[in-house]
């Protein structure tokens, strides 16, 4: 493992503070690790870890695959930035945990295909309280119960010119995310590809856990970026779950996904979420089997906003091949229930043309400038 200092070499002394020996950073340092094997990138991220302020840097120099114990999670909250450089080459755990994981950090994952993960949360890359930027990454064939390529709870995440892609998961297979103890929670995709996902409950491409406790609020933003050949129970594509949660789609498209149960074979729109697509397009996306609903999009309480867009060539086995929008169904009366229903086209099973309902009550439904 090769090893470089910074600016000014790291210098440590032992200090007593109340009655207990600890050790404290003298000077700022800039760490540079190059690693090629296992051992030596468990030592490095131990090594970041302990840091202390700087800009501290792992560079893969071969594609390494876990067979031992592994590596320990990637946590400094002193550091300015800890960033991960693949340089192309891939990182396997060889389906033990996660394949990386990042914890009150500052970090930049880039260049990299991350692979063989499986583990109960985050089969790929786990983030907890952490700003994570990953950039030009493959993120692909990892598993887990939540968020197969991604699982991110109150964390702010960046995905630029990233590829999420035939992960499996209970729900999220591409990415979940929830909120944690910061407020105003972020993920955005930009320039990237989620596809080829697939999970046996809600979220097939992205998953947005509810906001159910005072102060929490997650956004979601999705610009320049496809959905497509995701599958899941409910939202093959997208699930925007109940609360604070918000979900933008800006020329984006969301295609080619499917549900098999429930409904929302692109988008799932839960109870008080808000749901904005502007430029974007949601076609050729399915909901399959009794009582399906909202082949395109499927709202459920929530607000949604269509501006300048196209939705079209979706299908549903029952009710609203385009749009499938309800109120409440836990607040009015069964026969007030998805007061939509009879809206012409978009009742039928296959939606061919950009057409919206008017809005009600429960929905802002627009589409134009």
């Amino acid at each position: 493992m090769y090893l470089s200092i910074g600016k000014e070499a790291i210098c440590w002394f032992s200090a007593a503070l109340m009655g207990l020996s600890v050790l404290m950073p003298v000077a700022r340092a800039d760490l540079t690790f190059e690693v090629a094997t296992e051992t030596e990138l468990r030592e490095a991220i131990l090594a970041v870890n302990d840091g202390g302020a700087g800009t501290h840097t792992i560079a893969l120099t071969a594609n390494i695959e876990r067979t031992g114990a592994g590596w320990s999670s990637v946590k400094n909250l002193f550091a300015d930035e800890v960033i991960i450089e693949g340089s192309g080459y891939a990182l396997n755990s060889g389906e033990n945990d996660s394949v990386l994981a990042f914890r009150d950090v500052v970090a930049t994952l880039r260049n990299i295909t991350i692979t063989g993960g499986s583990a109960s949360s985050g089969g790929g890359v786990r983030c907890d309280g952490a700003t994570l930027t990953i950039e030009n990454t493959r993120i692909a064939e990892n598993d887990a119960d939540y968020g197969g390529g991604i699982w991110s709870r109150g964390c702010n995440l960046n995905l630029v010119h990233t590829t999420v892609e035939n992960n499996t998961a209970v729900s999220g297979g591409g990415i979940w995310f929830g909120p944690g103890k910061q407020t105003g929670t972020v993920l955005s995709a930009t320039d990237t590809a989620i596809r080829g996902n697939a999970v046996t409950g809600s979220g097939g491409g992205a998953y947005a856990y509810p906001c159910l406790e005072p102060g929490q609020a997650l956004t979601m933003v999705f610009t320049d970026s496809v959905i497509e050949e995701n599958s899941a129970s409910a939202g093959g594509g997208l699930y925007c779950g109940a609360g604070a949660t918000e979900t933008r789609l800006e020329n984006s498209e969301v295609r080619f996904n499917q549900t098999n149960e429930r409904g929302g074979g692109g988008i799932w729109a839960d109870s008080d979420c808000v749901l904005e697509l502007t430029g974007t397009t949601v076609s050729d996306n399915s909901s399959v089997g009794k009582g399906s609903v909202g082949g395109g999009i499927y709202g459920n309480g929530a607000e949604v906003e269509v501006k300048a867009s196209t939705v079209s060539y979706n299908h549903t086995d029952y009710l609203g091949g385009g749009f499938r929008l309800c109120s409440f169904l836990d607040r009015a009366p069964r026969e007030s229930r998805c007061p939509n229903r009879q809206l012409g086209p978009l009742s039928w099973s296959r939606n061919n043309e950009r057409r919206v309902p008017e809005s009600s009550p429960e929905h802002k439904v627009q589409l134009g400038g």
